[in-house]
């Protein structure tokens, strides 16, 4: 029986004997456990159990936190479940108070944490996730596929800076070589992305360098941004090998060498990214294989294949989880001759904490 809400009447009506925020915290479980959290309720919390831990109903001074994220035994951040349909936005007060009720609690009883307050925070009904980094200089909560991997959250943790910081300190453009297309859209790039727009498309027309363009983009960003690994798509192989050679080649401007001999750079010809690789060049079908995490689709028969599939390309059935293991912190640019833009139980979810482990008396 779907939820209904009857005109005048508050009361609600649950489905499978759980009530819409219950059925909510399924969600937000299942998802937590593709990210490689463990979660737990409170009065059975084991930190050993795994790197990232979330803990359900952690009680606090201000009230108990939906979740309390663990990074290798110490607090990261909390999730707030609201059930499905709520504007997240609404809601990121309480986020504030259980951080505050979290700082009490921890100084009396001497809980760990990496930062104080908690740097991040989820607000999520399952079915939509905001996040917000208080580390991030404007930080305010920002929508994402799914919860970040624990690893990836104790590394930000550990530094203190984030790209989003790194971004408004980037140093002047070195602007020899380049042409004055390229020198303007860097600069408009770097523009926005030090006003927190980190989404932007610089267009460019047929034979304005966009390869150099992001050749010297990508470096920037590696060296100076806090990027972790840069994404270029193609849409045909053979392009693809042409953009290979000029990353490698591309000299550094401040530093002399060729930016192949600072970093790794793979062109993609299977679904498997070289943890090392700083710089990935694909083709969008690989990229659309990859991110539905299924094996390509069969080469068609050599009278039905497109021009592309013949430069060597295969369609895949298969899009990135925003958290998948092989794509970490990252930045992407485009380059196409059409467009040219830069475990959880129900029971899990039910319980409500009435016992405390041992070690919190």
């Amino acid at each position: 029986m779907p939820f209904r809400r009857r005109p005048n009447d508050n009361t609600e009506t649950v489905v499978g004997g759980l009530t819409p925020e219950q059925q909510a915290r399924v969600e937000i479980d299942r998802k937590l456990a593709a990210a490689d959290w463990a979660t737990q309720d409170f009065k059975e919390m084991d930190l050993s159990a795994a790197r990232g831990v979330a803990v359900r109903e952690f009680p606090t001074a201000t009230g108990p936190a939906d979740y309390l994220l663990y990074g290798d035994r110490k607090a990261l951040g909390t999730i707030e479940a609201k059930k499905d349909g709520t504007p997240l936005l609404g809601v990121e007060s309480q986020s504030d108070r259980y951080t505050a009720g979290f700082r009490q609690t921890a100084a009396k009883r001497g809980i760990p944490a990496w930062r104080q307050p908690l740097p991040f925070h989820y607000l999520s009904t399952g079915r939509e996730t905001y996040f917000a980094n208080r580390l991030d200089p404007d930080y305010a909560p920002r929508e994402v596929f799914n919860f970040h991997r624990p690893e990836t959250l104790i590394e930000i943790a550990k530094n203190g800076e984030t790209m989003r910081q790194r971004l408004r300190q980037m140093p002047p453009l070195i602007e020899e070589g380049l042409r004055a297309n390229q020198v303007a859209a860097i600069k408009g790039l770097e523009k926005s992305f030090a006003s927190n727009h980190l989404r932007t498309l610089t267009p460019q027309t047929m034979g304005s360098g966009k390869t150099l363009l992001a050749c010297a983009q990508a470096y920037r960003l590696l060296r100076y941004g806090g990027a972790g690994r840069g994404l270029f798509l193609v849409d045909r192989i053979n392009l693809g090998e042409q953009a290979l050679r000029e990353f490698r080649n591309y000299v550094t401007p401040d530093d002399g060498r060729k930016l192949g001999e600072l970093y790794n750079i793979q062109l993609l010809r299977s679904n498997q990214i070289d943890p090392a690789a700083n710089l990935v060049i694909t083709t969008i079908q690989r990229l659309y294989s990859m991110l539905r995490e299924r094996a390509s689709w069969p080469r068609a028969s050599r009278r039905s294949r497109s021009s592309s599939e013949s430069a060597g390309n295969r369609t895949s059935s298969n899009c990135p989880s925003a958290t998948s293991r092989r794509f970490r912190s990252s930045f992407s640019t485009s380059c196409s001759p059409t467009r040219r833009t830069a475990r959880s139980t129900a029971a899990g979810a039910r319980s409500s904490t009435t016992s405390t482990p041992s070690w919190w008396d």
